[in-house]
Parts: structure tokens; sequence; C-alpha cells
């Protein structure tokens, strides 16, 4: 018995090969530019990841407004086979692009679908997830992060740990606990959180190496404690997580320096 793929998948393949082929980062810009943590998005990955969402490639399997081109599961199949032949990801913010991107895409109301959405998708920001704390590993439930109400704002006290590239993100999506009189496992809400926030305090965890200090602070491995308290005029309508199922926004006012090296794609908001 001879397994293949019929001939519109297979043309299906040829179309992505030779658009791949023609629109591919040179490799001179990626050298020039590398990434130094799974949020750092160079000018070059901003452009491609754009490239990708322009040309329906980004995404195939979704809508082609949200970068995609309605490809069916086993065209999908030999999408993922043919893009693990490249030399870079469709996108250097992974856990924005696989993670929260879909999050927000199910679970968020069109406002936030606006505002957060479609920029992840055309890589004008980027993100990191703030899951894992010093106490709370794969038990996320274990979480001590809280976020109060204080007025029409959110209050946040907490630490995450392992946050990978959250020095180079933009925001966090961020797990803390909003209700500590339900079961641990439930009383979990989702803050969409301003990196720039006061408050948030981003430092990079030593390694246990000879490495200089300059490559330690590229590690993905950055440890964070946050207070910030959320700005009402920019949060958008949204309740807890298990409520209405949509993130709060718990994203203020104020900037923090950003890497001098760090790249922003024409067009991006600032």
């Amino acid at each position: 018995m001879k397994l293949q793929y019929d001939a519109d998948t297979e043309q299906f393949r040829r179309e992505l090969v030779a658009w791949l082929e023609a629109n591919g980062p040179p490799d001179e810009e990626r050298l020039a530019e590398p990434v130094r943590s799974s949020a750092h998005m160079p000018g070059w990955a901003r452009a491609w990841q754009r490239r990708l969402f322009d040309a329906g490639w980004l995404v195939p399997g979704w809508p082609p407004e949200l970068g995609g081109r309605n490809a069916t599961p086993v065209q999908q199949l030999v999408y993922f086979e043919e893009m693990a032949r490249l030399p870079m990801q469709r996108s250097t913010n992974i856990q924005g692009l696989t993670i929260i991107a879909p999050s927000i895409l199910d679970y968020g109301n069109d406002a936030q679908k606006e505002r957060w959405l479609l920029p992840t998708m055309r890589a004008e920001i980027s993100w990191c997830l703030g899951m894992s704390e010093p106490g709370a590993g794969s038990d996320l439930a274990a979480l001590t992060t809280r976020a109060e109400r204080s007025g029409a704002d959110w209050l946040v006290n907490g630490q995450k740990v392992w946050t990978s590239g959250a020095a180079d993100s933009d925001y966090c999506f961020c797990f803390v606990r909003t209700d500590p009189n339900l079961p641990k496992h439930r009383g979990i809400s989702v803050l969409i959180i301003d990196m720039r926030s006061p408050g948030v305090d981003v430092r990079p965890l030593p390694e246990l190496t000879d490495r200089t200090a300059a490559t330690s602070a590229r590690s993905t491995s950055t440890a964070w404690g946050c207070r910030a308290r959320t700005s009402s005029a920019r949060r958008t309508a949204a309740g807890r997580w298990r409520q209405d199922r949509s993130p709060t926004s718990a994203a203020c006012s104020g900037r923090r320096p950003r890497p001098s090296s760090r790249s922003a794609s024409p067009g991006s908001a600032s």
C-alpha cells in the first residue's frame, strides 16, 4: 500500500513552499540581530510575521482576517511539515501566537480582540505568560499572586518566576487569585498587565554557569514581582475568567526603560 496526499493537498504544499522561498527573511538579517528571548522580536522577525499574516500563512486554519486561509486539517499538517524545515519559527514570540492569541480569540470580548488579538497577530506587540511562581510550578492552582479590587481598579501583589521573555514583552497574560474564599482550583482570573506599569519589577535569574552577566540577561528564565494598579479609563469591560470567560485588562499608565536593541515594526502602536 502506498500512502500519499491527494493532488489538492500537494498543490497546497507547492504554493506554500514557493511562497516561503520567495519571502523568508535573509540569513544575514537573522544573524545580524539574533533573538534573545521568546518575547524578543527583532525588526526582521516582526516583518517576517507580518508577511505571513498578510499572505494568510501565519495560522492557516484561521480565517483570512486573522492571518489564515481556512485550511483543512490535512493542509495544516502539511503546513507544519514544511515550516519545520525552516531555520526560524513563524513567530519569535511563540507563547503570544500559540497560547495567548487563541485564548483571547476563544474567550475575549470584541473590544479585547480588537485591542490585543490583531496587534499580536501582526507582530506589533509581544507577550509573556505569568503562570509559574516560587511555590507554584506545574500546580497552577497553588498560585498566591493576588489581585484585589480597589474601587474600579485592581491592585496586584505577588511574584512570578521562569517567566520566559518577561524583559522583552509588552504585556503579561497573568494568572492571579481574585477570590481566596473559593477552593484553590477556582477563584483564579487572568489579567492582561502592561509590563511598563509602575511597580512591575523584572529581574533575570542567574545561571549556574560561567556565562557573563550579559549572556545571563538573555536567558528566558526571569523573575518579576508585581504591584500594579489598573487604570479604569483603559480597562475593558470584562469580568472574571470563570464567570464570563473573558480576560480582564490590568493595563496601567507609566513606562519603564526598554533594552536599547529592541526593534519596533513599522506602523506599530506606541
